[in-house]
């Protein structure tokens, strides 16, 4: 039940100034009634990474956590190459504890989904690479911002909530082509 209710009991007695004894009123009760709001799952970030053209898939950010004050469950996120993003550029997930993601090099955007626990997901992404298979990974920029959020599962109050988003960032050391 996402409410939840509280009864107060009011009882008034009075000072006995009237030489009367001390008098008690008639019991009166007040509710309460509590609708708990979802609380955002909140994440931090912000490694840098430095790649160098044509290196082997390489971590994003190993720093990554993520908190949720009433949730232990996140539901789905997303990491997106937010700028500078070029053919060739590849952000990889590889499926683990019922956590999978699907990109799509068009946009930028690895769709991330599966419930499981904060912790599950944050290993998750803290295993997540980036790969270019460009041999002018640095035609657009030498630098990628990679922008993280996350969705709860909210079993426990309605409404899903998403993090406030969270970048990191990638440094790109071009080869010269002979």
């Amino acid at each position: 039940n996402p409410s939840a209710s509280r009864t107060i009991s009011w009882l008034v007695t009075d000072a006995n100034s009237d030489g009367a004894g001390p008098g008690t009123s008639i019991e009166v009760i007040s509710t309460i009634t509590i609708t708990p709001i979802n609380d955002d799952p909140v994440m931090t970030a912000g490694a840098t990474l430095s790649y160098t053209e044509n290196e082997t898939a390489t971590v994003i950010d190993n720093t990554i956590t993520i908190t949720d004050d009433d949730d232990i469950q996140i539901d789905g996120g997303t990491v997106t190459i937010s700028s500078g993003i070029t053919t060739g550029d590849i952000l990889t997930l590889t499926t683990q504890n019922n956590i999978s993601g699907t990109y799509d090099g068009s946009t930028g955007v690895l769709t991330i989904s599966g419930n499981a626990s904060l912790s599950n997901y944050q290993t998750s992404l803290r295993s997540i690479t980036y790969h270019s298979t460009s041999e002018d990974p640095t035609i657009n920029s030498s630098s990628r911002n990679i922008t993280w959020t996350v969705t709860d599962a909210n079993s426990d109050v309605a409404g899903a909530g998403t993090s406030t988003a969270v970048t990191s960032t990638i440094n790109i050391t071009p080869l010269t082509d002979t």
